[in-house]
């Protein structure tokens, strides 16, 4: 099995940087819909997770993306700008935002917001690389191809073992710790771990 905190290889201009899956997982847990254990008939699910400082996709298409987006750069992945804001380069994955909750003047690209372009970025960009089901861990990503362009994305908040799969967080539909299936309609993305950098 590869060690996935190994560090890449790049021939590009790089940022240098730690990926920590277990803070980017944890915020996957913290802001999706889910069972609190609480009174099933007032309360079931937790209210209001979703992070307010980021604007809701739902209403335009989804939010899958936008979520996923907001755990990598929790766990450490760094923006790549395409306005002349430092850093600048190729692969641009972003959200911007005033430095508060107020969203009206938010910025965004697609690959932040738009699943198949996520994927792409994250491919292009070598913060990941497609694996197999056999070694997706927490802090990777799934992407959905049943539909032949990887139109969902979710985060995955546990590793599986023999008897146990690989579960998942996701928005639209929101899922909380699902288990994620072995099937040729899923992409799995390996995201690199530990000290390494990415091309920009």
């Amino acid at each position: 099995m590869q060690d996935k905190n190994v560090r890449q290889l790049s021939t590009l201009s790089t940022i240098s940087y730690y990926y920590d899956r277990q803070a980017a997982a944890t915020y996957a847990d913290d802001h999706v819909y889910h069972y609190c254990g609480c009174d099933y008939n007032t309360y079931p699910y937790y209210p209001d997770s979703y992070n307010p400082c980021y604007v809701n996709m739902a209403s335009t298409g989804g939010d899958c993306a936008n979520y996923v987006s907001q755990c990598l750069l929790t766990g450490g992945q760094p923006r790549v700008f395409d306005d002349g804001t430092y850093p600048t380069g190729i692969n641009p994955w972003y959200y911007k935002n005033n430095g508060d909750c107020n969203t009206s003047g938010d910025k965004w690209n697609s690959a932040w917001t738009y699943a198949p372009t996520l994927y792409n970025t994250v491919i292009a960009s070598k913060r990941g690389t497609d694996e197999s089901y056999s070694i997706v861990t927490i802090g990777d990503i799934a992407f959905w191809n049943g539909d032949g362009y990887h139109g969902h994305a979710v985060f995955v908040v546990q590793s599986g073992n023999s008897s146990n799969p690989p579960l998942y967080d996701s928005h639209n539909n929101d899922r909380w710790h699902y288990p994620l299936s072995n099937s040729s309609y899923w992409s799995y993305v390996w995201i690199y771990g530990g000290p390494q950098s990415i091309n920009y």
